[in-house]
């Protein structure tokens, strides 16, 4: 990736165009192997931000665009700023319930510090309420199939976790 002519990111003729732009950012690390570089992951995030900005009017883009950058700032280590953008997306774009809900997983695996190890085991700082949680979220948006899904499989990940082999199966299987 290399900065184009126009600054790091060109103005862009609709939000679609924003988004693909945005998330063209990097691809040559994505194909290398390799994490981003801080100069193309302050881009993506300049680039997110610009769509935001330059087409408010188009929330259901604009809602996943904070999505990915709340995940793009994870993986770059701002734990701060992923959960204020995590806790901000409800706020912001309660009209697009499936970014809403997604941001709500992602802010409760983040608070929970939940996560799938190399070895692929689940580990949560605190199953109980991490499982508590999810079953709201899942309450709350239980008409959203792929929602359900991603939380089935994290209230069965950590009812594995502490031990409850039958209430895991249950879950995977619902």
């Amino acid at each position: 990736w290399s900065v184009p002519a126009e600054g790091p990111v060109p103005p862009a003729s609709s939000a679609s165009e924003g988004f693909s732009f945005a998330l063209s950012i990097g691809k040559t690390a994505q194909l290398e192997g390799r994490g981003l570089t801080t100069q193309e992951i302050q881009a993506k995030l300049l680039a997110f931000d610009r769509l935001r900005r330059d087409f408010p009017q188009e929330r259901a883009i604009c809602a996943r665009s904070m999505l990915e950058s709340a995940r793009l700032l994870k993986d770059a280590g701002d734990l701060k700023s992923t959960e204020t953008f995590l806790k901000r997306i409800p706020r912001l774009y309660s009209d697009q319930k499936d970014v809403c809900a997604q941001a709500m997983i992602d802010y409760q695996l983040q608070v929970h510090q939940a996560a799938i190890s190399p070895s692929g085991r689940f580990g949560s700082e605190n199953p109980f309420s991490l499982i508590a949680n999810l079953k709201d979220i899942q309450g709350e948006f239980s008409n959203l199939e792929i929602v359900s899904a991603r939380v089935n499989y994290l209230i069965g990940a950590a009812l594995e976790q502490i031990g409850d082999v039958e209430g895991a199966l249950n879950a995977y299987n619902t």
